[in-house]
């Protein structure tokens, strides 16, 4: 991760309060710049916010009522209008643009463009939060990702030198999902990591399959991801694998919106680079106790600024506090299912498939890849139009990345697949 060149103000002095954190009121002034300024950079750069951002909005005496007059961004308007709001040529601060499909939780596949600056201070959040936990460099980690490259039948640890910014003493390894429980396990025994890295979910399936086999593997902490961590899942990682646990929520589109605190335990939202919000169902900023929809501002996002957006996930708004990784706390991250497949021989895997791929299946304004048997997956799906899904590539992309062991047939989603205010599954197990 390079740090992009010649940041001009205010931008410049954004790393600093990031790693070392600043007095509230000059940190204040700072994330107010950095706010108007990705306002009037939409409102003037993108014709989709022409009239969606009030002029008012950009005076020195705008008000947060008059902020929440401005109506909030859904992953449906995002789907329906990227075109419109993705920005052909960003600042050359911004850095280099990428492309990345995500579904989050809707279960609807959309393309979503990101800065290079937003990556870079991203990356310095993650950093903040690994010196939150004194995590060490120089001690290896390993990480379970998710392969973008499609299935493969013995995929090998992909090891490099350095996982930390700056810091290259300690090795990175990384390994499919795919692989299967048995394998990860041990490949941990003989690489003996410090920390790993996975989705939460397969967090506790690890764990539950070490006690089952009664390995001894040890970390010294774990990092959760991709969906919210369970309360039974945190402390049987914590039993079995004798470690710290570090959950850190996130999405695709945005980076981490939220880390776990180790000193007050909850969880505190990175406020350096992004507005963030929590409203009730009317409208109104939840309070301590109460549950809400996360809605999110970006400040960083030049190639595709996304403005008062929903991510589609709920939390628990803490008490206010004086801990000082963050005045903001949140009690919870709400709602998430099991999602893992299980292959013929009885190994448990988490499943992948690429989003793009998703979306060349036809008009899929949602899916769902459902398995019903040890040898047969439902994909499950709800159409944005005319059209229908092209079963020939259905089967192609599912053995691409599942593998052939899986017959996979097409279906409508039933109505019931719907269950409002709980995070849409992508992948489910009958099983």
């Amino acid at each position: 991760m390079i740090r992009p060149p010649n940041l001009p103000p205010p931008y410049d002095r954004l790393p600093a309060l990031i790693a070392q954190g600043a007095p509230l009121e000059a940190a204040n002034v700072l994330r107010g710049a950095l706010f108007a300024n990705i306002l009037r950079y939409a409102k003037t750069s993108s014709p989709f916010y022409a009239g969606r951002i009030p002029d008012t909005l950009l005076q020195p005496t705008a008000t947060q009522a008059l902020w929440r007059t401005v109506r909030t961004l859904t992953k449906e308007d995002l789907r329906a209008h990227d075109e419109l709001i993705k920005i052909a040529k960003p600042p050359p601060f911004a850095g280099e643009t990428r492309s990345a499909w995500t579904s989050g939780s809707t279960g609807t596949p959309f393309n979503c463009d990101v800065s290079a600056l937003a990556d870079y201070m991203n990356a310095l959040v993650l950093e903040r939060c690994y010196d939150w936990w004194n995590i060490d460099g120089a001690k290896d980690i390993m990480h379970l990702a998710v392969d973008r490259q499609g299935y493969q039948v013995s995929p090998d640890v992909q090891t490099q030198q350095g996982w930390r910014l700056g810091d290259a003493r300690g090795k990175y390894h990384r390994l499919t999902v795919s692989t299967g429980l048995d394998a990860q396990l041990d490949h941990m025994r003989a690489l003996r990591p410090a920390y790993l890295k996975t989705a939460a979910v397969h967090l506790g399936a690890l764990a539950l399959r070490a006690r089952e086999r009664n390995l001894e593997i040890a970390f010294d902490a774990v990092f959760a991801g991709a969906a919210p961590l369970m309360a039974d899942e945190r402390r049987l990682v914590e039993q079995i694998f004798g470690c710290r646990v570090v959950d850190i929520y996130g999405t695709e589109e945005i980076g981490i919106i939220a880390a776990d605190c180790p000193r007050c335990g909850a969880y505190h939202p990175a406020v350096d680079v992004m507005q963030f919000e929590v409203l009730r169902d009317d409208g109104a900023p939840a309070q301590a106790g109460e549950m809400g929809r996360v809605v999110v501002t970006p400040y960083l996002n030049f190639a595709m600024p996304l403005i008062r957006y929903e991510t589609g996930d709920v939390v628990e708004v803490g008490e206010g506090g004086h801990c000082p990784h963050g005045a903001i706390r949140l009690n919870r991250i709400v709602g998430r299912s099991k999602n893992l497949f299980t292959q013929s021989d009885g190994q448990k895997f988490l499943p992948y498939v690429a989003l793009g791929e998703v979306a060349s299946l036809g008009p899929v304004a949602r899916f769902r890849f459902v398995q019903t048997s040890l040898t047969t997956i439902e994909f499950r799906y709800k159409l944005s139009g005319p059209g229908a899904i092209d079963l020939n590539r259905l089967a192609k992309v599912s053995r691409k990345y599942l593998g052939p062991a899986f017959t996979v047939t097409a279906a409508p989603m039933p109505s019931s697949d719907d269950d409002a205010g709980r995070k849409h599954l992508v992948f489910e197990s009958l099983l």
